[in-house]
């Protein structure tokens, strides 16, 4: 079966994460102000990941997709992202001027 792809969704998604960025760049650089309320796309984000998360594994899991399965698909997938976070948070912290 072939999997329709939700572009308008993928979109809306985009949004959100750009204005979550935009909201903590405003933190950092008291000068700008970020979008009003942007803390609610946090929200918006995570719950149409959610609509495309289960689009996208409901018939691997019907087919016999474990949770232990699930879980490595995801990690694979994320690991990347994380490492580099927490490479860069490191890396930030550590080359601080003030030292905080």
């Amino acid at each position: 079966m072939e999997k329709r792809r939700f572009v308008v969704l993928d979109g809306m998604r985009g949004l959100a994460a750009l204005s979550v960025v935009a909201l903590h760049t405003a933190q950092y650089f008291p000068s700008q102000t970020g979008p009003a309320r942007a803390y609610l796309a946090v929200d918006f984000f995570f719950m149409l990941s959610g609509f495309v998360m289960a689009h996208a594994y409901c018939d691997k899991l019907r087919a016999g997709l474990t949770i232990k399965g699930f879980a490595e698909i995801r990690l694979a997938r994320l690991y990347p992202m994380i490492f580099l976070g927490v490479t860069l948070g490191l890396l930030a912290r550590v080359c601080a001027p003030d030292g905080s």
